[in-house]
């Protein structure tokens, strides 16, 4: 008995969705990772080195005394409005 096109087999190996894993040296653009079928883009470590290194920016600039040095536009309401969406 043959296979028949629209099985459970054919649908298994059916084409997924990209994923892919991007980094800041990346020159691709959103819309040409979209171009060839990229449907998920993760990040990796990036955020959390990027903030690690604000972080350690802000250290430095406090250690000589700038006192601005944690100066933000983000307040507690930006952040429970990003919360609840």
């Amino acid at each position: 008995m043959g296979a028949r096109f629209g099985s459970r087999s054919d649908r298994a190996v059916a084409p997924k969705p990209v994923n892919v894993l991007v980094s800041p040296r990346d020159t691709a653009t959103l819309a040409e990772l979209q171009t060839i079928g990229v449907r998920r883009i993760s990040l990796g470590v990036d955020p959390y080195t990027h903030a690690l290194a604000a972080t350690q920016a802000a250290a430095a600039k406090l250690a000589k005394g700038d006192l601005t040095a944690l100066a933000s536009n983000l307040n507690f309401g930006h952040i429970i409005d990003l919360i609840e969406g």
